[in-house]
């Protein structure tokens, strides 16, 4: 029996790494489908530069990326609408215009309201509390200081009196 575990161990081992192989390459490349002369229907990564009826199962990842960046893009261009120029904006003097009040759009309000929603909820707990035990960068959790704890009341405050006008 322990003859045939060392056996298999490497070759197990060799299964997985070649398979976490294999689904890197996929996610990395795109997948494509393609039907030959024959009719035959292929999958693959690299499509035949010869056949017409190349569909593309899944985008290739830069394209991917490509696509989520452009979106990005959109959402904070929208999200900017509405802003003042920025400070460093080159002016002639000769366009004065009446100034600008930013108004924050509905989802710029819902994070604010969840910021101010958090802030109360630490603050209550840090009043109610005095030991409290919070995660390090490093994910370890160790015990707050007095002077630590007496540094995110103030914290929680100033976040209060920004975000819950």
């Amino acid at each position: 029996m322990k003859a045939t575990i060392k056996f298999l161990a490497p070759a197990l081992l060799g299964a997985a790494l070649a398979t976490g192989a294999l689904q890197a390459a996929a996610q990395a490349d795109g997948i494509y489908k393609w039907v030959d002369e024959d009719g035959m229907v292929h999958y693959g990564t690299n499509p035949p530069k010869d056949s017409k009826s190349v569909e593309t199962v899944r985008k290739p990842k830069h394209e991917l990326l490509r696509e989520r960046e452009a979106a990005q893009r959109a959402a904070l261009a929208a999200a900017n609408v509405g802003q003042p120029p920025a400070e460093d904006a080159v002016s002639t003097g000769a366009e004065q215009e009446a100034p600008q009040t930013y108004t924050p759009n509905a989802a710029e309000q819902s994070a604010e309201a969840q910021r101010c929603n958090q802030a109360k909820a630490n603050l209550e707990t840090l009043q109610t509390r005095s030991r409290v035990k919070m995660r390090d960068k490093d994910g370890n959790v160790r015990m707050l200081s007095e002077e630590e704890h007496q540094q995110k009341i103030t914290e929680a405050q100033y976040v209060i009196q920004e975000s819950c006008k």
